[in-house]
């Protein structure tokens, strides 16, 4: 998107980047404008009597899309995800885990309040096994962590596959399995 249009957790600093549109996310600062806009969607959905299922990450699928990102290190002035996009939705780096555990920490507080939401840790994190079932998994926990501090509780789902694939040993605190 367009600069101007492109909206993110993360605040914008005062460096230019991101691809000459722009100036660079600060991965340590929120975007009050982002979650503005969030709670208005969730408003508007909740009177109409809609269940937002709220994606939290989406896999990587390609360059372009990798280029974009806000956790690409060239796209922050933190330095933080100097790394190839099959390791970006893993728990290969610690630094950039910290930032997914951060932003899943502030959303869930940004959404608590709302009752017509359902979490979704990732968007088809089995296209090119780029979304790892451990980084999943410390997503679900980190959901439950920060839900159980604030006294609420919200379905959990996991995207599983494009069509069929075997479930063996799901995440206790996953209600909801997508197909």
């Amino acid at each position: 998107p367009e600069s101007s249009r492109y909206i993110t957790p993360w605040a914008r600093s005062t460096e230019p980047g991101l691809n000459g549109q722009g100036f660079k996310f600060d991965l340590t600062q929120w975007d009050p404008a982002y979650f503005t806009r969030l709670k208005a969607f969730m408003t508007a959905a909740a009177q109409s009597g809609i269940v937002v299922e709220f994606t939290f990450f989406c896999t990587l699928y390609d360059a372009p899309v990798w280029s974009a990102s806000p956790m690409n290190a060239e796209n922050n002035i933190n330095g933080i995800g100097n790394c190839p996009p099959a390791e970006v939705l893993t728990l290969a780096h610690d630094d950039l885990t910290a930032v997914q555990v951060a932003v899943t920490r502030k959303l869930v507080q940004e959404l608590k309040d709302f009752d017509n939401v359902i979490y979704e840790v990732c968007n088809e994190p089995y296209e090119g096994a780029l979304a790892s079932l451990p980084w999943q998994h410390r997503i679900v926990d980190t959901i439950v962590e920060e839900e159980r501090t604030l006294g609420v509780k919200h379905l959990i789902s996991m995207n599983i596959a494009n069509k069929q694939a075997r479930v063996d040993a799901p995440h206790p605190d996953v209600q909801v399995l997508n197909f």
